[in-house]
């Protein structure tokens, strides 16, 4: 998990223009793999969770430039869904073991399962319906 996501920053940075962090691209392509070996060294509890939460801020961006400046109101069904993801990636890779925690309340009752998956799937339909209504 953690070098698919160092994979995705590598590419991103690297495809980044001269505006934006131009002349850092070496500078900070190092510095990311410092940090991956350092992570690997002395965070070695809950790497799968750390990277998962540095994927899901990645991918926030991308969704947050696929909604920007766009018309139509509906965006913002979209766009909620993604800040609540980037507050729970940052919570989460702060204390990693939370999600083990919540995982585990998840699945101690079958109900408790079921309606998140309800819930996560009528969201689903509800973005599916908003994205064909325009």
């Amino acid at each position: 998990m953690i070098l698919g996501t160092l994979c995705f920053l590598i590419l991103h940075v690297g495809n980044l223009s001269d505006a934006d962090f131009g002349m850092y691209k070496v500078h900070i392509t190092i510095f990311s793999l410092l940090i991956l070996g350092l992570s690997f060294k002395y965070l070695p509890d809950f790497l799968a969770v750390r990277g998962f939460c540095i994927l899901v801020l990645l991918f926030s961006r991308e969704a947050l430039d696929a909604a920007f400046l766009k018309e139509p109101m509906s965006r913002l069904f979209m766009v909620s869904v993604v800040y609540i993801g980037i507050v729970a990636a940052l919570y989460l890779s702060a204390w990693p073991y939370r999600l083990r925690d919540f995982l585990n309340w998840l699945l101690a009752k079958s109900t408790r399962t079921r309606t998140a998956g309800a819930f996560i799937t009528s969201y689903g339909i509800l973005l599916f319906a908003l994205a064909l209504s325009y």
